[in-house]
C-alpha cells in the first residue's frame, strides 16, 4: 500500500479539487446574482413598461433601486437593456440575488425587481 506521506498528498489532492469545484460554482451566482436568467426576454425583443414593482426587499429604500434605473415607467425597453439595468442594480452590493421579471396582467406589463 502506500505510505502515510502518500495517503496525505492524495488526500490533500482530492481535497483541493473538490473545493476548486465548489468554487466555481458559486462563482456563477456571485457574477451573474443567480443561477437562472430571470428576464425571459431576448436581447432584442422590447417591452412597454407600465409598472415597476419592488418584492422582497425589507431593508432597503425603494428609492435607491429605481435611482440605479436607466428607463422610467411608459418607457420601451429592449430585453438588453433590462439586462444591463438588473447589473447595475446588482452592483450596488446590497442584495445575494437580482431578478427582473415582466408580469403581463390585463395588457399591462409590470417589471418585478
Amino acid at each position: 500500500m502506500y505510505s502515510k506521506p502518500m495517503n496525505k498528498y492524495i488526500f490533500s489532492k482530492i481535497w483541493y479539487f473538490f473545493f476548486v469545484i465548489a468554487f466555481l460554482s458559486s462563482c456563477n451566482s456571485i457574477v451573474l446574482g443567480g443561477n437562472i436568467d430571470s428576464l425571459k426576454l431576448a436581447d432584442n425583443e422590447a417591452v412597454r413598461i407600465d409598472s415597476i414593482r419592488i418584492s422582497g426587499n425589507d431593508i432597503t429604500e425603494e428609492f435607491i433601486i429605481l435611482r440605479e434605473l436607466t428607463f422610467q415607467i411608459g418607457d420601451t425597453v429592449s430585453g438588453k437593456t433590462l439586462k444591463y439595468n438588473r447589473e447595475r442594480v446588482y452592483s450596488l452590493r446590497l442584495f445575494n440575488h437580482v431578478e427582473f421579471i415582466i408580469h403581463n396582467e390585463l395588457d399591462f406589463n409590470i417589471l418585478e425587481i
